[in-house]
């Protein structure tokens, strides 16, 4: 869930704030234009997963991201959100993500990181590493695949 900063309380001896949920909006299946940047969106990250397999990742790990990203039509924002948190891209590229509150703006910025991701990662001439949380790692299949952060990265 994407949270609001509202007031930072306190920096030591570690960070402290009052945060307020930010939900995204229900999608409205009338709107053409959200529509059509869910079914861009469902593409690449098909496309992005595609790549993966190719890493030789875990298949539990393979087949729980699936079954994820198959309700993007239902949660396209946390989609994106997982999607943005496992490819290699820079703080401002990060922060521009997370400045897109509005799904018809964050969509098709996420779409067009994640295919230059997908793009660039076989010209690089070796595999990141994908990993998570330690106790997913030791698990390795949970039927809450989203309540772990994931990450790429590279050696």
């Amino acid at each position: 869930m994407r949270l609001r900063l509202n007031k930072i309380i306190s920096h030591t001896p570690f960070f402290e704030a009052d945060v307020s949920p930010m939900p995204d909006r229900a999608v409205d299946k009338n709107d053409q234009d959200l529509q059509d940047h869910i079914v861009a969106l469902r593409s690449t990250s098909k496309e992005f997963v595609s790549l993966l397999q190719t890493l030789k990742l875990p298949a539990p790990v393979l087949t729980q991201l699936q079954k994820f990203l198959e309700n993007v039509g239902l949660i396209p924002g946390q989609v994106v959100d997982l999607l943005m948190s496992t490819i290699e891209s820079t703080l401002e590229e990060k922060v521009m993500i997370l400045d897109a509150v509005d799904l018809k703006e964050r969509i098709p910025k996420a779409v067009e990181l994640l295919t230059r991701q997908i793009h660039v990662r076989p010209k690089l001439g070796y595999a990141p590493f994908f990993y998570a949380f330690l106790s997913f790692r030791y698990r390795m299949v949970t039927d809450k695949f989203y309540c772990y952060s994931l990450w790429i990265v590279s050696k």
